[in-house]
C-alpha cells in the first residue's frame, strides 16, 4: 500500500495487461498501433491511428504501467484496481473503443504486425510469474541510449540481414524483450517475424499462425525465451 491507501499491483502484472489490452485493440482493429515512450520513470503505451497526426493519428489512449489508463474514466487515469476488478476482460477494450470512436470492422483480419503485437502480449502472460520477467522496449525508443546499442544484434539471426539506414535500423519497428540485462532475449518484428539469439533460425509468426490459427502454436517456437 501507498500513503493514500490505493492498491499498488506490481508492475509485471500491469505491463502485461497493458501490452493485452494494446494488442487487443490493434487485434479488432487494424488501423492501430502500439507505440512507447518513457515518461515518468516507466515506459508507457500509446494505442493510435497508423495515420499523420494532421489526419487523425494525434487521438490515442495511454497504458501507463503504474497510473492506470488514461482519459477512458471520469479522472485522468482509472487506476489498475480497476481495471482488473472488471469481471469481464474485454470491458475495458470496449470503453476505449466508444472513448475514442474507433470503429471496429465487421470482419477483424490479422494482419502482420497485430499478430506481432499478440505475441508479444502472450509471452509477456507466460512469463510474469517467472524469477526475472521481461520488459519490452520499442527499438525505435532505444536508439542513443545507453547501456542498449546495435553492438549485441549480431547475436540474433537474421537481424543483420534488415535493411539499415546511418541512423539505425529501418522500418518495421522492432521489439526487444529484455530479462535483467542490457541485452535483449528475444526481438520481435512487426513484419510478423521473431528473432532468437539461440542460433535458431528467425520464425515467421505468419506462417506458423495460419495453419489453426493459435497463438499457443507460435508460442512454442519461442519459448522458453
Amino acid at each position: 500500500m501507498n500513503g493514500s491507501n490505493e492498491l499498488v499491483v506490481a508492475s509485471r502484472w500491469t505491463t502485461a495487461q497493458s501490452w493485452w489490452i494494446a494488442s487487443e485493440l490493434c487485434r479488432r482493429n487494424s488501423s492501430l498501433l502500439i507505440d512507447q515512450d518513457y515518461d515518468d520513470g516507466a515506459r508507457r503505451l500509446q494505442v493510435r491511428r497508423d495515420l499523420p497526426r494532421e489526419a487523425g493519428g494525434a487521438a490515442h489512449v495511454t497504458l501507463h504501467p503504474r497510473h492506470g489508463i488514461e482519459g477512458v474514466g471520469k479522472s485522468q487515469w482509472t487506476s489498475w484496481r480497476d481495471v482488473f476488478a472488471a469481471d469481464d476482460a474485454h470491458e475495458w477494450v470496449r470503453r476505449i473503443e466508444r472513448a475514442r470512436n474507433w470503429q471496429v470492422p465487421t470482419t477483424a483480419s490479422t494482419t502482420r504486425r497485430s499478430l506481432a503485437y499478440r505475441v508479444v502480449a502472450r509471452v509477456l502472460a507466460a512469463t510474469v510469474n517467472d524469477r526475472e520477467h521481461l520488459e519490452p522496449v520499442s527499438w525505435a525508443g532505444m536508439l542513443g541510449s545507453t547501456p542498449h546499442d546495435l553492438s549485441w544484434l549480431s547475436l540474433f539471426s537474421g537481424i543483420s540481414d534488415l535493411p539499415r539506414t546511418p541512423g539505425g535500423l529501418k522500418d518495421p519497428r522492432l521489439w526487444v524483450l529484455f530479462r535483467g540485462s542490457p541485452e535483449g532475449v528475444l526481438v520481435i518484428s512487426e513484419a510478423g517475424v521473431a528473432y532468437r539469439r539461440d542460433g535458431s533460425a528467425s520464425v515467421d509468426l505468419a506462417n506458423r499462425y495460419s495453419v489453426r490459427r493459435r497463438i499457443d502454436d507460435v508460442l512454442h517456437d519461442l519459448l522458453p525465451a
